[in-house]
């Protein structure tokens, strides 16, 4: 198992809306290129798809993806469904791979849906996960403000243009790093990949305000002991790849 973990990583290029930054994403990608690299053509499940796969996973793909709403399926899928991740029968044993990003914030019972992908995976197969860091004051923030405030800031201070589209947040605690680990193991799977990282919207905040160096270190570390290691500043997004036995 290899398990990543980074908290300093180069700056986003400016008007990108991916939280991910490419130095996390070229590590996710290496991981999958070795996790499946006798797979092909990989099969993949965008799950709660949105406009673009984020993640290539593999040269040679057929991409099925599900959204809940039908606007949001792009021209370029090989498949296109229209259902809800929490009821949508997904089937068995149907994909080699699952990327589920940035939308499990939004769902209810994020558990559920989890073992619905697990189900759905083919033996030796990979779930990859991008969320909000449940337990990070970017988390707190996002789960406790209202979505008008979520809309304001993804327009006026990161410049998020007509593409956007801001949806209420749940954020639920079964999205936490240890939640999700527990989840892993209980369903027989090995967690290949973790990335706890910052991503770019916090940085701009940052070099807006001034927050750099040490001053942030400092500021990092008073959260930490504040909340007796539970809150983080560092980071904000996690990024997670969980395989499925042979």
């Amino acid at each position: 198992m290899s398990t990543t973990t980074l908290d300093h990583a180069p700056l986003e290029r400016v008007g990108s809306l991916a939280p991910v930054d490419d130095e996390v994403r070229g590590r996710l990608q290496a991981c999958l290129d070795e996790l499946l690299r006798d797979v092909r053509p990989v099969r993949v499940l965008d799950a709660g798809c949105g406009r673009r796969l984020v993640v290539p996973v593999a040269d040679d793909i057929h991409v099925v993806g599900i959204d809940i709403d039908a606007d949001q399926l792009r021209p370029d899928l090989d498949e296109a469904l229209v259902g809800d991740l929490q009821t949508y029968d997904l089937g068995r044993d149907r994909f080699d791979a699952i990327i589920c990003w940035y939308v499990l914030e939004h769902i209810a019972d994020p558990v559920r849906v989890i073992e619905k992908f697990v189900d759905a995976l083919t033996p030796g197969g990979v779930l990859v996960l991008a969320v909000p860091h449940v337990s990070s004051v970017k988390g707190l923030v996002t789960k406790h403000t209202p979505q008008w405030f979520h809309d304001w800031m993804w327009s006026r201070v990161f410049g998020a243009g007509p593409q956007h589209e801001a949806f209420p947040t749940v954020l639920s605690r079964s999205l936490t790093p240890r939640a999700l680990r527990r989840q892993a193991g209980a369903s027989g799977l090995s967690v290949e990949f973790l990335a706890e990282f910052e991503a770019w919207p916090q940085k701009r905040i940052r070099r807006r305000l001034r927050l750099q160096g040490r001053l942030f270190g400092a500021l990092a570390s008073v959260v930490r002991w504040a909340s007796l290691g539970t809150i983080t500043l560092a980071f904000t997004d996690m990024v997670m790849v969980m395989r499925k036995p042979d």
